[in-house]
């Protein structure tokens, strides 16, 4: 049994349970003192558990089964404290860094959530969250799939005038940054006098593929599809 503090979302509004005792085996939540006028038997709540609310705690802790479902079905957009949001995001992070939340649900939450987070703390961290998750978290499939739409919601974000200088500063960056992820390789020069000329290029991610650039024996495209 654990004793911690509870939050839950009830007909549109945050409940806060003053000591909430956790029933692992069942994994219901029983409040035995709440806010806001509501009755103190045995009231039962599913939705949301955070037992380090007010960051009291120096310790690791892991969330419910239930909580990051809730949080990934839009839950976590509904929570208007920032502190307590900022709080829930790390914790789904951290869900993300152990292996328990697959990395292209925290970047879809994120890439939902960031046009409506105004807050100039919360707004860089989640960005540079998600830079590491596609980064170094997903696969080459996955991240492809998402690439357009990380790079349009920035796009969006860094654009809009009526945000706060400090997150279209911050997704101007990771746009950029995102623009340039495959950006790598070489590029050979002959310098010459009074001129300069390339002689050749090369690049793990190269768009250029000989076997469509030449009418040699090893060309693979249809060369009616040249015609005029």
């Amino acid at each position: 049994r654990l004793k911690a503090a509870y939050i839950a979302y009830k007909e549109g509004s945050f409940v806060r349970a003053r000591e909430v005792e956790l029933l692992s085996e069942k994994e219901r939540f029983v409040a035995a003192s709440l806010e806001h006028d509501i009755p103190t038997q045995q009231a039962l709540f599913q939705d949301l558990l955070f037992a380090n609310a007010g960051d009291y705690g120096y310790h690791l802790t892991r969330l419910d089964s239930a909580t990051p479902r809730w949080l990934l079905a839009g839950g976590l957009t509904r929570v208007g404290d920032g502190f307590l949001r900022a709080m829930l995001w790390g914790s789904l992070w951290d869900e993300v860094r152990n292996g328990r939340l697959p990395p292209g649900e925290f970047v879809r939450l994120g890439l939902t959530a960031l046009p409506a987070e105004t807050d100039e703390q919360i707004a860089p961290s989640l960005l540079g969250r998600l830079q590491r998750a596609m980064g170094a978290y997903l696969g080459r499939a996955a991240r492809a799939e998402l690439q357009a739409t990380a790079e349009q919601t920035l796009a969006g974000m860094a654009d809009d005038t009526s945000r706060p200088y400090g997150i279209r500063k911050a997704a101007l960056d990771a746009f950029i940054d995102s623009t340039q992820r495959f950006v790598n390789g070489e590029v050979r020069l002959r310098l010459e006098p009074n001129r300069c000329y390339v002689v050749g290029r090369r690049s793990d991610d190269s768009l250029y593929d000989y076997s469509l650039a030449t009418y040699d024996a090893a060309d693979r495209f249809r060369h009616a599809d040249s015609e005029g």
